[in-house]
């Protein structure tokens, strides 16, 4: 990805056959950032709590980013084009990009937001190959935070309800305050249980006044 990075700073713009969109001046600055050392492997690395911390770097630095997520106008900025065309469209998007590599080596079997529905790798074909899929949840919505794409801790092995029915959707997770399962500890040693109260659950209308949740 780094050598597509490159390619499209010296080209001045990116983009296949569907078509191509120039560079603007935030986009070079940020790109060129990412060219230099490690910066685009730690972008890509970054643990679940590390990521936060970046968003608030990124849009102290790149405000425009903040207006485009708080107040999501019709028209986005041209760097929120340009990083939504680079990091989703041609990165996450990829046919080749390997998300059921990511799948497997987490080894879930069950969606970690259910915890019902099982995760699964699937093949499809596209121009005579044979592509390996998974679902995946980008934590931080990849429409608010498109530069986050293809960072692996944001990437949530999930099932397909989760990911793609009405659950999460673009709520914004930073505003939320929402913990990533990465951020969770391990759901073998998390233990609740269901408390009545003396009177018991007597209808459907009072259940949820009738009983409270404890977490162990």
């Amino acid at each position: 990805f780094k050598g597509k990075i490159k390619k499209w700073y010296d080209a001045g713009e990116m983009g296949n056959k569907a078509g191509k969109i120039s560079l603007c001046d935030e986009c070079k600055l940020l790109f060129r950032f990412l060219l230099k050392s490690d910066n685009l492997k730690k972008l890509l690395l970054l643990t679940a709590d590390q990521l936060p911390v970046l968003i608030n770097e990124t849009e102290r630095h790149f405000p425009v980013l903040k207006n485009d997520r708080i107040n999501r106008p019709k028209t986005r900025s041209n760097l929120y084009l340009c990083l939504n065309k680079a990091f989703y469209s041609l990165g996450y998007c990829e046919p080749l990009f390997p998300d059921f590599k990511l799948t497997q080596a987490l080894g879930l079997k069950a969606c970690p937001y259910c915890n019902e529905e099982e995760i699964i790798v699937w093949d499809f074909e596209d121009e005579g190959l044979t592509i390996k899929n998974s679902e995946l949840d980008h934590f931080y919505p990849r429409e608010l935070y498109p530069y986050l794409a293809i960072s692996l801790y944001n990437l949530v092995p999930s099932g397909k309800i989760c990911n793609q029915g009405d659950c999460k959707h673009n709520k914004d997770t930073l505003v939320e305050g929402l913990k990533s399962p990465f951020e969770l500890p391990d759901s073998e040693g998390f233990l609740f249980e269901l408390v009545l109260d003396k009177g018991g659950i007597t209808s459907y209308d009072t259940f949820s006044t009738s009983c409270g949740i404890e977490t162990h």
